[in-house]
């Protein structure tokens, strides 16, 4: 039996009741504050809902770093296919290969010229290749006439940075590479392939030198029309420049 507290008559039993008369039942587990429904989602969904929401943004930042990582790989590998493919890369590497053949090995200049002949092929693809001497002096071909060699090396020696009279460069420019050709390029970017435009239409032109500027042989190489693409991916000497991919399949089925 719960235990009697005696009070005054008339005094309010909150004061000096029985514990059940001023509290009530007492709670199993004693008295203790519980929280509220509010406060139990507040504190148990909440901190779930931002995890997910933290998780999810973690995901998609991955998923951008990937997608940004996949597309630059993309851009690297299109920008190497686009140098594997242009003709003028294509022409500069042949040139020089036929360069390095011919003169990085010794010889004499009719030994040379003779060699030269013979890669020289037929059709679209053939070049003209002059070879000049350390001053400037044109070796190969030997045969040239009239005026012809002085406007050959006159030529050459713009290419090489040499300064003339404005009019006479502008003339030799203008007749052998075209109006508005970039000279500068060239002078400073030997063993590259430019574009010409002269009477012929499209041409192509790459020097080769084995030093500086001034003072030192080189090469000429010149094709006064530009092939096509299919001629280029034709060609049996291009076979090795050109990536296989492109190449036109034979009656096999194979490259």
């Amino acid at each position: 039996m719960a235990s009697q507290i005696t009070r005054p008559e008339g005094e309010s039993p909150l004061v000096t009741g029985t514990v059940k008369e001023c509290f009530g039942p007492t709670p199993p587990g004693g008295f203790r504050d519980r929280p509220s429904f509010p406060l139990y989602l507040i504190f148990s969904f909440v901190p779930l809902f931002l995890l997910g929401v933290f998780a999810w943004y973690g995901l998609s930042l991955e998923e951008v770093f990937r997608r940004s990582m996949a597309a630059r790989t993309l851009e690297r590998e299109l920008d190497t296919l686009i140098q594997e493919t242009d003709p003028l890369n294509i022409f500069a590497k042949w040139f020089k290969r036929i360069n390095n053949d011919l003169w990085q090995k010794p010889g004499s200049v009719e030994e040379k010229t003779r060699e030269l002949q013979k890669v020289i092929p037929p059709g679209p693809l053939a070049f003209s290749c002059y070879r000049f001497d350390a001053s400037g002096t044109i070796v190969v071909p030997g045969a040239l006439v009239g005026t012809l060699p002085d406007e050959v090396t006159r030529l050459w020696k713009i290419l090489q940075g040499k300064r003339y009279e404005r009019r006479l460069m502008t003339l030799t420019s203008d007749r052998w590479l075209g109006v508005n050709f970039p000279l500068a390029q060239i002078i400073r970017r030997p063993g590259e392939v430019f574009h010409t435009t002269t009477s012929n239409g499209l041409g192509l032109i790459g020097v080769f030198r084995e030093g500086p500027a001034s003072g030192t042989p080189g090469s000429r190489f010149v094709i006064p029309k530009e092939p096509g693409i299919v001629q280029i991916l034709r060609a049996p000497e291009l076979r090795e420049l050109v990536p296989s991919f492109l190449q036109p399949a034979d009656q096999t089925g194979r490259h």
